[in-house]
């Protein structure tokens, strides 16, 4: 039986094409996908992440968004906590007051779950006689101690008003 050099030269074509599409396939599989995977993966949220929700979500409202600040996903809701902030947050929408925050360090404290978080807020009282008016701003970063009690639930302790 006889092989002709055509067929051979055939043969070489087909096994480096074959080989060619072989080794594409491995790259796609073994570098391409996993870098795709790597880059799309969500960062999974750290304990600060959470905090820095809680604590905005908390502190920024507007008359009509307060009770969704009062009572967020992250709010830890000690027995009566509905009737502790009901006098403040009619005394929100009474007087229309309007409050922001912004985040600019927080800091794990010595004691266990418990962080100190420092903000600079601004504080609003808009009325229909007069127009808005500013009625706090922080002139240094406000202290806010937040504590941890667990699956991402939080308690805000205590709030120190540095003017």
């Amino acid at each position: 039986m006889r092989i002709f050099a055509s067929e051979l030269s055939k043969c070489r074509k087909m096994k480096f094409l074959y080989g060619i599409v072989i080794a594409l396939s491995f790259f796609v599989i073994f570098i391409i996908f996993p870098l795709l995977w790597f880059f799309k993966a969500p960062i999974p949220k750290t304990t600060e992440d959470y905090i820095k929700e809680y604590v905005v979500n908390r502190l920024t409202f507007t008359p009509s968004t307060v009770e969704e600040a009062y009572f967020n996903q992250y709010q830890y809701q000690i027995p009566l906590y509905s009737k502790i902030v009901k006098k403040e947050i009619e005394f929100i929408k009474k007087n229309k007051i309007y409050q922001y925050v912004i985040i600019k360090d927080i800091m794990p404290l010595s004691e266990k779950n418990k962080y100190l978080v420092y903000v600079k807020q601004v504080r609003f009282e808009c009325s229909k006689e007069t127009a808005c008016r500013k009625i706090y701003e922080s002139k240094r970063d406000d202290k806010i101690y937040v504590r941890d009690v667990g699956e991402h639930k939080f308690l805000l302790e205590e709030r120190k008003n540095n003017g």
